[in-house]
């Protein structure tokens, strides 16, 4: 893609034909108390748009993935790939796949205008004088892989990563830190997955990558 992410260091790519000849080790991180490699497929350069005849899939030697919460339309934008930068308030220092969860919650109700705005679609709907939700609520909808983060601490700089976060301006306030989670090899499940967070857990939570992987798209529907 082009834009202020151009430029980035590969995302992780994760092939079920680990020992293929395209596949070159791209960094070794720790999960748990084992090591997993990560791959980078040299024919990402080679074919615009997708990994082509790479087989996409959550690495099977991983029992457990994370599972990151999104209030709506913030968690569809990011399922769809028009958020490829999503803004918390604290830095992440996890790389590798989490499953996008859309909890019940939506967005400031001043936000939600604003984010019909730039979809360019009707995402509230008024029934019996209360706005009900268009949107998948309560469900898992995608996964995508964290690459990297990015600190912000000054209103230009957060302005300038608009088209990757599409934050209101007014979201930034003066004195203000937050970091952009880079999402990246975006991949829309074919089925929602209805979930719920575990007692406790507010942002963060797991789930057994054998509920995930059926769900997972044809290679042709993979966004990178």
């Amino acid at each position: 893609m082009t834009g202020p992410l151009q430029g980035f260091s590969p995302s992780t790519r994760h092939c079920r034909a680990s020992k293929c000849d395209h596949l070159q080790p791209y960094r070794t991180d720790v999960v748990g108390k084992k090591e997993r490699v990560s791959y980078w497929c040299d024919l990402a350069e080679k074919i615009p748009g997708n990994m082509g005849q790479c087989p996409l899939d959550v690495p099977e030697e991983i029992d457990e993935m994370k599972v990151l919460s999104f209030r709506q339309p913030i968690a569809s934008m990011a399922a769809e790939g028009i958020m490829v930068l999503n803004i918390r308030p604290t830095d992440c220092h996890y790389r590798g796949p989490v499953a996008i969860y859309a909890i019940q919650g939506h967005v400031r109700r001043r936000d939600r205008k604003y984010f019909e705005k730039v979809l360019g679609r009707e995402i509230f709907k008024k029934e019996n004088g209360k706005n009900k939700s268009l949107l998948p609520h309560g469900k898992i909808i995608a996964v995508a892989d964290i690459t990297d983060t990015i600190r912000f601490d000054n209103p230009d700089k957060f302005d300038a990563y608009s088209e990757c976060h599409y934050l209101s301006p007014f979201y930034f306030e003066k004195g203000m830190v937050c970091y952009g989670l880079v999402l990246k090899n975006i991949r829309p499940l074919t089925a929602e997955i209805g979930w719920k967070m575990p007692k406790g857990c507010r942002n963060w939570s797991k789930i057994r990558t054998s509920v995930i992987n059926p769900y997972l798209p044809a290679v042709a529907e993979v966004m990178v």
